[in-house]
């Protein structure tokens, strides 16, 4: 067993005494220990830093203070900073070497929360059908491409990569800021990367997949060198918040991934196998807003402006089309599912995702999920769930680690990587 302890919201001034003993008792116990806050509220770092957690995260925006009923739209990002360099004297006075993972949240929004006066459902409805029991949503004034932007700043610091190194930005979404130019131009702008390449790319839920294999060609072909892989979604603006199949299930949320040349070919992307099949567009669908059907009254008044989903059917064949894109990519490096280290499937529905693991053989601890929390972030799941699985030490070098998703189109693919 590889014990662990998270502790969140503990930047409340009244809890830092305690926050600080419970931090020092995990440790002597050989427990890992992190610690995540809004550092807009962390009055008294001090005696938190001398405890000495293995990590601290920080957030940088707006979040829902569920205890208090308090939404806060903005964070002081002065204060932010202020707090910032709090840390880091601390951790030189105490000599601690702290990681430092800075976040960027959005509202926390329960699944059922309002929903029961407009539809008729509840959470335990959700939450039994899907395995969602909340989800984030961005603010009014939140675009994909800030959120992409948000994303791709902590994946860069991490990668120890600067946007001027960046040779190609791939954005995988199909909630764009504008329908041109591309998102992914307006995330080079908000960079300042502006020696890339930027376009975009629309696959729906396998958008991030879709975008590794473009980046793995051109790495491969030896074009370019450094290049950011994006899925980032703002879902909230297209789900039709009347209809009880979709409003429940879709979210808003920003991941990124540097992907750089190896001279190592056993490590890294392995290979990626994509597929798609246009004869079943119609399963999952904006039919509205494009050059077959403009923007009109009619479409409004129809609601053809918002996802329609053919719920049982799409059901059917993402546990179909996952399984055996899986299967495929291990098939071709001679693997089996039992040899997988960490599985992480589009997360689209807890039922589908059991559903393949059941299929694969693939035991449910090494299926990793955040689909309760997160809800379906089309483009973004993926990327989302592989760093909250690499930041919480549930992948590690040389684990082999299984992509599979599949969304409107329909597409669907896979990759597989060798940590």
């Amino acid at each position: 067993l590889n014990p662990q302890v998270h502790l969140y919201n503990w930047g409340e001034p009244l809890l830092h005494s305690e926050v600080a003993k419970f931090v020092k008792y995990t440790l002597d116990q050989g427990i890992y220990c992190g610690l995540s806050a809004n550092l807009n509220y962390a009055k008294t770092l001090r005696d938190v830093v001398k405890a000495g957690p293995d990590f601290i995260r920080v957030s940088l925006s707006g979040f829902y203070q569920e205890n208090y009923g308090q939404t806060h739209t903005r964070g002081d990002i002065e204060r932010v900073k202020a707090n910032m360099r709090k840390l880091r004297e601390y951790m030189t006075e105490f000599d601690k070497n702290i990681y430092i993972e800075v976040a960027y949240h959005l509202y926390k929004h329960n699944a059922g929360e309002d929903l029961e006066k407009m539809v008729e459902t509840s959470d335990e409805w959700i939450f039994t059908r899907t395995g969602i029991r909340e989800r984030r949503l961005a603010d009014q004034d939140e675009a994909t491409s800030d959120m992409a932007y948000q994303a791709s700043l902590v994946a860069l610091d991490d990668a120890k990569v600067t946007p001027g190194e960046l040779d190609l930005l791939v954005v995988a979404t199909v909630t764009p800021d504008t329908p041109f130019p591309a998102t992914a131009c307006h995330l080079q702008r908000h960079l300042g990367a502006w020696q890339a390449a930027a376009f975009d790319l629309s696959a729906a839920c396998s958008g991030f997949i879709y975008g590794l294999s473009v980046a793995e060609q051109y790495l491969l072909t030896g074009r370019y060198r450094t290049i950011l892989v994006v899925g980032a979604e703002v879902l909230s603006r297209i789900i039709d918040w009347k209809d009880r199949n979709t409003c429940v299930l879709f979210a808003d949320g920003a991941g990124a991934t540097v992907l750089r040349a190896s001279d190592d070919p056993s490590r890294g992307i392995l290979s990626t196998h994509l597929h798609a099949d246009g004869g079943m567009a119609d399963h999952l669908i904006i039919q509205g807003g494009g050059s077959r059907m403009p923007m009109s009254e009619e479409v409004l008044r129809n609601r053809l402006n918002y996802i329609q989903m053919r719920g049982n059917e799409t059901f059917k064949l993402a546990v179909r089309t996952m399984s055996r894109a899986a299967l495929e990519v291990l098939d071709h490096h001679g693997y089996k599912p039992t040899d997988v280290d960490l599985f992480i499937p589009h997360q689209a529905n807890s039922r589908i995702i059991d559903a393949i693991a059941k299929r694969l053989g693939i035991q449910r601890e090494k299926v990793f999920i955040n689909l309760d929390r997160l809800g379906n972030t089309s483009a973004a799941s993926i990327p989302i769930a592989l760093d909250e699985a690499r930041r919480s030490g549930r992948v590690n070098r040389d684990d082999l680690v299984l992509l599979v998703g599949m969304g409107a189109g329909l597409t669907w693919g896979s990759t597989l990587i060798r940590w």
